[in-house]
């Protein structure tokens, strides 16, 4: 279980990456674009990227992750909530 949990996260880490870095390059968006290639006058060249996809993809990722767990935990104290209610219900059932 750990595992699944493990790669969720970096898969949607590298799927809202790809797809900010495309949406910036396919509408010309700046600060959304990875490669800006220019050449200068003097025989140079720059090249220029953002890291606002790859903030915006670590944000996403630790945000499922979270959601993740909580809901694993939310899970798990409702099983033992649920198996409490069971023995008090077998306990009472048997006294009668």
């Amino acid at each position: 279980m750990k595992r699944k949990i493990f790669w969720i996260p970096i898969i949607v880490f590298i799927v809202t990456t790809t797809v900010f870095y495309v949406c910036g390059n396919l509408f010309n968006i700046e600060s959304l674009k990875w490669f800006n290639f220019e050449e200068t006058t003097n025989g140079g060249f720059t090249i220029g990227g953002s890291l606002n996809p790859i903030n915006f993809g670590f944000a996403f990722g630790f945000i499922v992750e979270w959601s993740i767990k909580a809901g694993i935990k939310s899970a798990q104290l409702t099983k033992t909530l649920a198996m409490k209610k069971l023995e008090l219900y077998k306990k009472s059932s048997s006294f009668f």
